[in-house]
Protein backbone atom coordinates (compact mmCIF):
# COMPACT_ATOMS: atom_id res chain seq x y z
CA UNK A 1 0.00 0.00 0.00
CA UNK A 2 2.83 2.40 0.84
CA UNK A 3 4.60 1.59 -2.42
CA UNK A 4 1.40 2.20 -4.39
CA UNK A 5 0.84 5.55 -2.69
CA UNK A 6 4.45 6.57 -3.35
CA UNK A 7 4.17 5.63 -7.01
CA UNK A 8 0.99 7.63 -7.36
CA UNK A 9 2.52 10.68 -5.70
CA UNK A 10 5.44 10.43 -8.11
CA UNK A 11 3.14 10.77 -11.10
CA UNK A 12 1.21 13.63 -9.50
CA UNK A 13 4.37 15.57 -8.72
CA UNK A 14 5.44 15.50 -12.34
CA UNK A 15 8.70 13.63 -11.87
CA UNK A 16 10.57 13.14 -15.18
CA UNK A 17 9.58 9.93 -16.87
CA UNK A 18 6.68 9.23 -14.50
CA UNK A 19 4.08 8.92 -17.28
CA UNK A 20 6.36 6.62 -19.23
CA UNK A 21 6.84 4.60 -16.07
CA UNK A 22 3.11 3.90 -15.85
CA UNK A 23 2.92 2.97 -19.54
CA UNK A 24 5.81 0.53 -19.24
CA UNK A 25 4.48 -1.31 -16.20
CA UNK A 26 2.91 -4.69 -17.04
CA UNK A 27 -0.83 -5.20 -16.67
CA UNK A 28 -0.09 -7.63 -13.84
CA UNK A 29 1.12 -4.68 -11.74
CA UNK A 30 -2.17 -2.87 -12.25
CA UNK A 31 -4.03 -6.08 -11.51
CA UNK A 32 -2.10 -6.30 -8.25
CA UNK A 33 -3.31 -2.82 -7.32
CA UNK A 34 -6.85 -3.84 -8.25
CA UNK A 35 -6.64 -7.00 -6.16
CA UNK A 36 -5.25 -5.13 -3.16
CA UNK A 37 -7.29 -1.93 -3.53
CA UNK A 38 -8.67 -2.23 0.01
CA UNK A 39 -5.09 -2.24 1.36
CA UNK A 40 -4.27 1.05 -0.33
CA UNK A 41 -4.46 4.14 1.85
CA UNK A 42 -8.15 5.25 1.62
CA UNK A 43 -7.06 8.71 0.46
CA UNK A 44 -5.55 7.10 -2.66
CA UNK A 45 -8.29 4.62 -3.54
CA UNK A 46 -10.23 7.06 -5.67
CA UNK A 47 -7.12 8.17 -7.55
CA UNK A 48 -6.10 4.59 -8.25
CA UNK A 49 -9.60 3.65 -9.34
CA UNK A 50 -9.54 6.54 -11.82
CA UNK A 51 -6.03 5.57 -12.90
CA UNK A 52 -7.12 2.01 -13.61
CA UNK A 53 -10.14 3.37 -15.47
CA UNK A 54 -8.03 5.68 -17.61
CA UNK A 55 -5.79 2.78 -18.48
CA UNK A 56 -8.85 0.66 -19.17
CA UNK A 57 -10.49 -1.77 -16.78
CA UNK A 58 -10.89 -4.09 -19.75
CA UNK A 59 -7.09 -4.38 -20.04
CA UNK A 60 -6.83 -5.91 -16.59
CA UNK A 61 -6.65 -9.72 -16.56
CA UNK A 62 -9.51 -9.70 -14.05
CA UNK A 63 -10.94 -6.28 -14.74
CA UNK A 64 -14.57 -7.35 -14.68
CA UNK A 65 -14.17 -8.78 -11.19
CA UNK A 66 -12.53 -5.51 -10.08
CA UNK A 67 -15.45 -3.46 -11.39
CA UNK A 68 -17.92 -5.64 -9.51
CA UNK A 69 -15.76 -5.43 -6.37
CA UNK A 70 -15.69 -1.63 -6.47
CA UNK A 71 -19.43 -1.33 -7.13
CA UNK A 72 -20.17 -3.48 -4.10
CA UNK A 73 -17.45 -2.65 -1.60
CA UNK A 74 -15.83 0.76 -2.12
CA UNK A 75 -17.05 4.28 -1.46
CA UNK A 76 -19.51 6.30 -3.51
CA UNK A 77 -16.82 8.26 -5.35
CA UNK A 78 -15.00 5.10 -6.45
CA UNK A 79 -18.31 3.61 -7.59
CA UNK A 80 -19.01 6.69 -9.69
CA UNK A 81 -15.53 6.46 -11.23
CA UNK A 82 -16.27 2.88 -12.26
CA UNK A 83 -19.66 3.87 -13.68
CA UNK A 84 -17.99 6.45 -15.90
CA UNK A 85 -14.92 4.42 -16.87
CA UNK A 86 -16.25 0.89 -17.32
CA UNK A 87 -17.29 -0.36 -20.75
CA UNK A 88 -18.25 -3.88 -19.73
CA UNK A 89 -21.75 -4.99 -20.80
CA UNK A 90 -24.24 -4.38 -18.00
CA UNK A 91 -25.28 -7.98 -17.52
CA UNK A 92 -24.93 -10.76 -14.96
CA UNK A 93 -23.21 -9.69 -11.75
CA UNK A 94 -22.49 -6.20 -13.06
CA UNK A 95 -26.21 -5.68 -13.70
CA UNK A 96 -27.00 -6.87 -10.17
CA UNK A 97 -24.40 -4.47 -8.78
CA UNK A 98 -25.98 -1.62 -10.78
CA UNK A 99 -29.37 -2.44 -9.28
CA UNK A 100 -27.83 -2.29 -5.81
CA UNK A 101 -26.56 1.24 -6.51
CA UNK A 102 -30.13 2.53 -6.54
CA UNK A 103 -30.21 1.96 -2.78
CA UNK A 104 -27.34 4.45 -2.27
CA UNK A 105 -28.04 7.76 -0.50
CA UNK A 106 -25.66 10.13 -2.31
CA UNK A 107 -27.68 12.13 -4.81
CA UNK A 108 -24.85 12.55 -7.33
CA UNK A 109 -24.25 8.78 -7.39
CA UNK A 110 -27.95 8.15 -7.99
CA UNK A 111 -27.89 10.68 -10.83
CA UNK A 112 -24.81 8.99 -12.32
CA UNK A 113 -26.27 5.48 -12.34
CA UNK A 114 -29.63 6.76 -13.61
CA UNK A 115 -27.99 8.62 -16.48
CA UNK A 116 -25.79 5.63 -17.26
CA UNK A 117 -28.58 3.06 -17.60
CA UNK A 118 -30.68 5.59 -19.49
CA UNK A 119 -27.91 6.23 -22.03
CA UNK A 120 -27.56 2.47 -22.50
CA UNK A 121 -31.32 2.08 -22.99
CA UNK A 122 -31.62 -0.52 -20.22
CA UNK A 123 -35.36 -0.88 -19.57
CA UNK A 124 -34.78 -3.47 -16.83
CA UNK A 125 -33.90 -0.54 -14.54
CA UNK A 126 -37.23 1.25 -15.02
CA UNK A 127 -38.68 0.02 -11.69
CA UNK A 128 -35.58 1.35 -9.87
CA UNK A 129 -35.81 4.72 -11.60
CA UNK A 130 -39.54 5.06 -10.96
CA UNK A 131 -38.85 4.95 -7.22
CA UNK A 132 -36.55 7.97 -7.58
CA UNK A 133 -39.37 10.26 -8.76
CA UNK A 134 -40.18 10.86 -5.08
CA UNK A 135 -36.54 11.26 -4.02
CA UNK A 136 -35.83 14.20 -1.72
CA UNK A 137 -33.11 15.56 -4.01
CA UNK A 138 -34.21 17.73 -6.94
CA UNK A 139 -31.36 16.64 -9.21
CA UNK A 140 -32.34 13.00 -8.70
CA UNK A 141 -35.99 13.69 -9.54
CA UNK A 142 -35.03 15.58 -12.69
CA UNK A 143 -32.61 12.85 -13.78
CA UNK A 144 -35.28 10.19 -13.23
CA UNK A 145 -37.79 12.23 -15.25
CA UNK A 146 -35.43 12.42 -18.22
CA UNK A 147 -34.51 8.74 -17.92
CA UNK A 148 -38.10 7.51 -17.76
CA UNK A 149 -39.04 9.55 -20.81
CA UNK A 150 -36.12 8.09 -22.71
CA UNK A 151 -36.80 4.51 -21.62
CA UNK A 152 -40.61 4.45 -21.51
CA UNK A 153 -41.94 7.39 -23.50
CA UNK A 154 -45.66 7.94 -22.85
CA UNK A 155 -45.75 4.76 -20.72
CA UNK A 156 -44.01 6.79 -18.01
CA UNK A 157 -46.94 9.20 -17.62
CA UNK A 158 -48.35 7.66 -14.45
CA UNK A 159 -44.93 7.85 -12.80
CA UNK A 160 -43.96 11.40 -13.78
CA UNK A 161 -47.27 13.26 -13.38
CA UNK A 162 -46.80 13.77 -9.61
CA UNK A 163 -43.97 16.15 -10.52
CA UNK A 164 -46.65 18.67 -11.50
CA UNK A 165 -46.81 19.42 -7.76
CA UNK A 166 -43.05 19.36 -7.23
CA UNK A 167 -41.87 22.07 -4.79
CA UNK A 168 -39.05 23.13 -7.13
CA UNK A 169 -40.16 25.27 -10.07
CA UNK A 170 -37.37 24.07 -12.40
CA UNK A 171 -38.62 20.49 -12.00
CA UNK A 172 -42.19 21.59 -12.84
CA UNK A 173 -40.87 23.42 -15.90
CA UNK A 174 -38.93 20.29 -16.93
CA UNK A 175 -42.16 18.31 -16.66
CA UNK A 176 -44.02 20.80 -18.88
CA UNK A 177 -41.36 20.54 -21.55
CA UNK A 178 -41.28 16.76 -21.25
CA UNK A 179 -45.04 16.39 -21.62
CA UNK A 180 -44.92 18.41 -24.84
CA UNK A 181 -42.60 15.85 -26.43
CA UNK A 182 -44.98 12.94 -25.88
CA UNK A 183 -47.77 14.02 -28.23
CA UNK A 184 -50.26 12.23 -25.96
CA UNK A 185 -53.70 13.73 -25.36
CA UNK A 186 -53.63 12.46 -21.77
CA UNK A 187 -51.20 15.26 -20.86
CA UNK A 188 -53.69 18.01 -21.75
CA UNK A 189 -55.60 18.04 -18.41
CA UNK A 190 -52.32 18.20 -16.49
CA UNK A 191 -50.99 21.08 -18.58
CA UNK A 192 -54.29 22.95 -18.27
CA UNK A 193 -54.07 22.64 -14.50
CA UNK A 194 -50.47 23.85 -14.58
CA UNK A 195 -51.63 27.03 -16.34
CA UNK A 196 -52.76 28.09 -12.85
CA UNK A 197 -49.33 27.54 -11.31
CA UNK A 198 -48.50 30.46 -8.95
CA UNK A 199 -45.11 30.88 -10.63
CA UNK A 200 -45.42 32.71 -13.95
CA UNK A 201 -42.48 30.87 -15.54
CA UNK A 202 -44.17 27.54 -14.90
CA UNK A 203 -47.52 28.76 -16.23
CA UNK A 204 -45.81 30.10 -19.36
CA UNK A 205 -44.04 26.77 -19.88
CA UNK A 206 -47.36 24.96 -19.50
CA UNK A 207 -48.99 27.22 -22.10
CA UNK A 208 -46.20 26.68 -24.63
CA UNK A 209 -46.32 22.95 -24.11
CA UNK A 210 -50.11 22.87 -24.36
CA UNK A 211 -49.98 24.79 -27.65
CA UNK A 212 -47.38 22.38 -28.97
CA UNK A 213 -49.39 19.29 -27.99
CA UNK A 214 -52.58 20.67 -29.50
CA UNK A 215 -50.78 21.54 -32.74
CA UNK A 216 -49.29 18.07 -32.90
CA UNK A 217 -52.60 16.31 -32.29
CA UNK A 218 -54.44 18.47 -34.83
CA UNK A 219 -51.79 17.93 -37.48
CA UNK A 220 -51.63 14.22 -36.76
CA UNK A 221 -55.38 13.90 -37.24
CA UNK A 222 -55.13 15.81 -40.52
CA UNK A 223 -52.29 13.67 -41.79
CA UNK A 224 -53.91 10.45 -40.64
CA UNK A 225 -56.91 11.36 -42.77
CA UNK A 226 -54.62 12.31 -45.62
CA UNK A 227 -52.64 9.07 -45.43
CA UNK A 228 -55.85 7.02 -45.43
CA UNK A 229 -57.18 8.93 -48.44
CA UNK A 230 -56.77 7.72 -51.99
CA UNK A 231 -55.11 11.00 -52.91
CA UNK A 232 -51.98 9.49 -51.43
CA UNK A 233 -51.27 8.10 -54.89
CA UNK A 234 -51.28 11.56 -56.44
CA UNK A 235 -47.99 12.75 -57.96
CA UNK A 236 -47.09 14.79 -54.93
CA UNK A 237 -43.50 14.45 -53.76
CA UNK A 238 -44.42 14.88 -50.09
CA UNK A 239 -47.31 12.41 -50.18
CA UNK A 240 -45.20 9.87 -52.06
CA UNK A 241 -42.39 10.18 -49.55
CA UNK A 242 -44.81 9.85 -46.64
CA UNK A 243 -46.14 6.67 -48.19
CA UNK A 244 -42.60 5.31 -48.56
CA UNK A 245 -41.73 6.29 -44.98
CA UNK A 246 -44.66 4.35 -43.49
CA UNK A 247 -44.05 1.21 -41.38
CA UNK A 248 -44.19 -1.92 -43.47
CA UNK A 249 -41.67 -0.74 -46.04
CA UNK A 250 -38.07 -1.93 -45.91
CA UNK A 251 -35.80 0.03 -43.59
CA UNK A 252 -33.49 1.46 -46.34
CA UNK A 253 -36.56 2.77 -48.21
CA UNK A 254 -38.03 4.31 -45.07
CA UNK A 255 -34.73 5.96 -44.10
CA UNK A 256 -34.24 7.51 -47.56
CA UNK A 257 -37.82 8.77 -47.59
CA UNK A 258 -37.47 10.33 -44.12
CA UNK A 259 -34.17 11.97 -45.07
CA UNK A 260 -35.84 13.39 -48.19
CA UNK A 261 -38.68 14.80 -46.08
CA UNK A 262 -36.05 16.60 -44.02
CA UNK A 263 -34.61 18.07 -47.20
CA UNK A 264 -38.04 19.26 -48.40
CA UNK A 265 -38.56 20.93 -44.99
CA UNK A 266 -42.36 20.96 -44.96
CA UNK A 267 -43.54 21.89 -41.45
CA UNK A 268 -46.69 19.83 -41.91
CA UNK A 269 -44.63 16.64 -41.94
CA UNK A 270 -43.26 17.25 -38.43
CA UNK A 271 -46.02 15.33 -36.57
CA UNK A 272 -45.32 12.23 -38.65
CA UNK A 273 -41.56 12.59 -38.21
CA UNK A 274 -41.98 13.07 -34.46
CA UNK A 275 -44.01 9.87 -34.34
CA UNK A 276 -41.17 8.02 -36.09
CA UNK A 277 -38.72 9.07 -33.35
CA UNK A 278 -40.40 6.40 -31.21
CA UNK A 279 -39.69 3.69 -33.76
CA UNK A 280 -38.11 0.46 -32.56
CA UNK A 281 -35.89 0.57 -35.65
CA UNK A 282 -32.78 2.60 -34.64
CA UNK A 283 -32.06 3.63 -38.25
CA UNK A 284 -35.57 5.00 -38.72
CA UNK A 285 -35.45 6.75 -35.35
CA UNK A 286 -32.10 8.41 -36.13
CA UNK A 287 -33.24 9.49 -39.60
CA UNK A 288 -36.40 11.03 -38.15
CA UNK A 289 -34.47 12.96 -35.48
CA UNK A 290 -32.03 14.27 -38.08
CA UNK A 291 -34.87 15.29 -40.41
CA UNK A 292 -36.63 17.18 -37.61
CA UNK A 293 -33.45 19.04 -36.67
CA UNK A 294 -32.86 19.89 -40.34
CA UNK A 295 -36.36 21.31 -40.74
CA UNK A 296 -36.24 23.28 -37.50
CA UNK A 297 -32.77 24.69 -38.19
CA UNK A 298 -33.79 25.66 -41.72
CA UNK A 299 -36.85 27.55 -40.52
CA UNK A 300 -34.81 29.35 -37.85
CA UNK A 301 -32.34 30.54 -40.48
CA UNK A 302 -35.21 31.86 -42.62
CA UNK A 303 -36.38 33.97 -39.68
Amino acid sequence: AELSAALFRATQEGNPGSDAMWEELPSEFFQLIADKILLVDPSYRLQFTKLLGNRGFELLPRGREFVIHVLRNLGAQEKRAVLIGSHYPVEGEIELAYHELFAEKEDWLLVSVTNRVSELGLRSFVPDIRKLIANKHENVRRASLAALLRLEGSDALDAILPLAKDPILTTRIDLCKALATLGDQRVIPVLIEMLCDPVERVADAAKKSLDRVQFYLEQKRNWDRFLDNSTLDAPSAVSALLKQAKPGNETPVRVLAIQSLGTMAELETLPILIEYTSSDDPEVKTAALQAIHKINNGKLKEK
